[in-house]
């Protein structure tokens, strides 16, 4: 966890170097669409704001599927545990104790 948030740090530090030392304005093209002069800066938070939500999306559903997993295997460990609680006592009743063992061989 400290190792991934100082990559972030750093990560973060040299977007913000990189915005600082780059203040022109750039014209933007995207298929047929196309914007006026547009701050560079502007370009650079928007598509890192685009990456985190993409990020973030693919993260969540990662994050439902293992936990219906785990929902379902906590629900298969449930009746497990219940199954052997059931034949435990039945198991009991058809074996002697050590001691009743050495008072009727």
């Amino acid at each position: 966890m400290i190792l991934q948030t100082i990559i972030v740090l750093v990560a973060s530090l040299l977007a913000v170097m990189f915005t600082l030392q780059n203040p022109h304005h750039v014209q933007m093209r995207f298929m047929a669409w196309q914007t006026a002069e547009f701050p560079l800066i502007a370009l650079i938070i928007i598509s890192l704001l685009a990456g985190v939500i993409v990020a973030a999306i693919l993260s969540l559903k990662t994050s439902w599927q293992l936990n219906r997993k785990i929902r379902e295997l906590q629900a298969e460990l449930g009746e497990a545990k219940k199954s052997a609680v059931e034949k435990e006592p039945a198991e009991a009743d058809g074996q002697r104790s050590y001691e009743e063992e050495e008072e009727n061989p």
